[in-house]
């Protein structure tokens, strides 16, 4: 019997664990408007390259971004992993951190909590 210790790399599950908020596409376009991205004009554009700019707004921030498996829902998770927290930070902290980065990009409060999610598409 042989004993795999690896990721199986066919594998179509993910799953998740971020201090942060669920957003629609529009927020997520707004943020991109708000870090100077340029988003296209363009609606069939926009669709084609909201991938890359929101990989963009990733970059530039440091947030996570999560996709649910049912991707037409137009949901994206934004946060960060509670990994992520600083060695001299509390809980706290963190979570204040995370909500003024997201109020700074969307101009508003924003209501964060615990997101997790596990699917498997398949």
């Amino acid at each position: 019997m042989k004993t795999r210790f690896g990721f199986v790399s066919n594998s179509s599950s993910q799953s998740f664990c971020i201090y942060g908020a669920i957003f629609d596409r529009d927020d997520v376009l707004a943020m991109a408007k708000k870090l100077d991205i340029e988003v296209p004009e363009d609606e069939d554009e926009v669709e084609e390259n909201f991938d890359e700019l929101r990989e963009k707004v990733a970059d530039k921030t440091k947030l996570e971004f999560h996709t649910p498996g049912d991707y037409d829902s137009g949901s994206t998770y934004v946060g960060r992993s509670w990994s992520s927290i600083q060695d001299d930070e509390t809980g706290q902290q963190f979570k204040t951190r995370i909500e003024t980065q997201l109020k700074v990009l969307l101009g508003k409060d924003v209501k964060c909590g615990t997101e997790e999610e596990a699917w498997r598409d398949g």
